[in-house]
């Protein structure tokens, strides 16, 4: 039988005697004989402020069982010196990031840009120039990113669900029939991939909802229904045709009814009477006097109490709500977009009218509290001139064509860009001469270096987000919706990850509730000091 050997474990470690651990320096190991030219680490149990400032730095725990009790005068001088240096740039820091916030930062991103009489636009105030993660949100009321696009959040609130992959026909589902890997169930994760998700789907739904609507049965099969029968050529009859058709689709497929504001209770925050304008402390008690004295129509105090009908499951189709709801959101979307390629600032505040309503369902609060502001600059809290510039100078257009108009934010966000790049590239202690410097010369230094690189035919990479061909992936939606029957009404039916979907999920508002929610923030508008 061969012989065979145990295995043996090895433990390497120091061991100090008494004398080297009071003479070693545990940073350089060498051995120090003179008593002034050593540092002690430990004060009996206590760590000594060396010790401390040597476990900073060096990140490590000092103990006295396995370490030196000791460290050279030189060593300990150049860490201090390390420290010294440290504490003096962090102080630099912080007290240039104070003057920039005073001279750079703002709270309110109300008004991006003020405009002069001559109604050109001046950028007077920025975001924290170098912000930390944490800053990011800090003293805004309401601060939307550009690339966390809000009407994205309602949509995922409502559309998006991980559950919902068996479910064809879905949000989900769909992205997992194009591969859409990059979407998550965040859609600030990859603005860009989510974006472009809806954009494909709402297309896709276009598409197939077109097919439904002329009774067609593949995208190249002529239409059975609601077939053009004028003259060929008739510019006006084809286009009225076209819109006849448009209006018809929309009515039939989508939700353009909205809830609206009750016509009883109060209508002002002072609680005047509407008929007599006698004045009260309580809303009870005014709803209560405009129902006895006046005969106007309150449920409250109504005597034949008028009941809503009841919710049948077997009579509702699951499936055309959400159906409904996503071409909803996603032609409101496009819609929205549209208007600001175009800078069409009374298309945006119409649009935004009904996204409010989105907002307060899905519980964006902030989002809601923003539009609704935004909404009332324009009606009331504004004078006129104000409120013109303000709704038809929310977007910007640098190549004077129509459809590449882009929002102020996102051009604040490049000009903020080019002065990060400039601010970067200086050598130097930063003071408030030089960032104010720096910030008057970035914008005309990168136009100078953007025409020297035309003169000379260098070649700069464009800063603009390539889209691929989406044909494909819009194709094979839309065969897969055709066959899921989507635009039919099948009573009964209903997705597996939205068993109970509603016709119309703004009906579940409580209208009282906005209106009086209306009323406390036009109180808040008003205590501002700039209005």
């Amino acid at each position: 039988m061969a012989e065979s050997s145990t295995p043996k474990k090895i433990f390497r470690f120091i061991k100090f005697t008494p004398t080297t651990k009071k003479t070693l320096c545990v940073i350089c190991g060498n051995r120090i004989e003179k008593s002034d030219y050593r540092r002690k680490l430990f004060h009996g149990s206590i760590k000594s402020e060396y010790c401390i400032l040597i476990e900073k730095y060096l990140e490590i725990n000092i103990t006295e069982e396995t370490h030196a009790d000791t460290a050279c005068r030189k060593c300990v001088r150049e860490l201090q010196k390390i420290d010294s240096v440290f504490t003096t740039f962090k102080s630099s820091y912080q007290n240039t990031l104070a003057k920039l916030r005073e001279t750079h930062g703002h709270n309110s991103v109300s008004f991006k840009r003020q405009f002069s009489e001559d109604g050109s636009a001046t950028v007077n105030s920025r975001k924290s120039l170098f912000p930390r993660d944490e800053e990011k949100e800090e003293d805004s009321e309401f601060n939307i990113d550009t690339k966390t696009d809000s009407e994205l959040k309602v949509i995922w609130k409502l559309l998006y669900s991980t559950s919902s992959a068996r479910d064809q026909g879905t949000l989900y589902a769909a992205r997992n029939t194009i591969n859409a890997r990059n979407v998550t169930q965040d859609p600030a994760d990859d603005f860009y991939a989510a974006s472009d998700l809806v954009e494909k789907v709402t297309t896709a739904y276009i598409i197939t909802g077109g097919l439904t609507h002329f009774g067609m049965e593949s995208i190249d099969s002529l239409p059975c229904k609601n077939v053009y029968e004028g003259a060929v050529g008739n510019t006006n009859e084809m286009k009225e045709y076209i819109f006849d058709q448009a209006r018809s689709f929309v009515k039939t497929f989508t939700l353009p009814e909205i809830p609206k504001l009750p016509e009883y209770g109060p209508n002002c925050n002072t609680y005047n009477c509407r008929y007599c304008g006698k004045k009260y402390k309580q809303p009870h008690s005014l709803r209560k006097h405009e129902s006895s004295i006046h005969g106007h129509y309150d449920p409250l105090f109504a005597k034949e109490k008028v009941s809503s009908g009841k919710y049948n499951e077997n009579e509702s189709d699951g499936v055309s709500a959400y159906t409904k709801l996503v071409l909803t959101l996603g032609l409101l979307r496009m819609d929205h977009n549209d208007a600001i390629h175009m800078g069409d600032g009374s298309r945006m505040l119409k649009i935004d009218q009904f996204l409010v309503l989105y907002y307060k369902y899905c519980h964006c609060t902030k989002y809601a509290f923003g539009t609704l502001e935004t909404i009332a600059q324009t009606e009331v809290l504004l004078t006129e001139r104000q409120a013109h510039r303000l709704i038809w100078n929310r977007t910007v257009n640098h190549k004077g064509d129509a459809n590449t108009n882009h929002p102020n934010d996102l051009d604040v966000e490049h000009c903020n860009k080019v002065f990060k790049d400039s601010a970067h590239s200086y050598r130097g202690v930063f003071t408030e001469k030089v960032v104010s410097r720096v910030s008057k010369s970035a914008m005309k230094v990168h136009e100078i270096i953007k025409q020297f690189d035309k003169m000379c035919n260098v070649h700069v990479p464009s800063g603009r987000h390539k889209t691929c061909d989406k044909e494909i992936d819009i194709i094979t939606l839309v065969r897969q919706f055709q066959a899921c029957n989507l635009f039919d009404f099948i009573p009964g039916r209903s997705h597996y990850a939205y068993p109970n979907m509603k016709e119309n999920p703004l009906t579940e508002l409580d209208m009282e509730i906005v209106r009086d929610w209306i009323g406390a923030s036009l109180k808040k508008f008003q205590n501002k000091h700039f209005y």
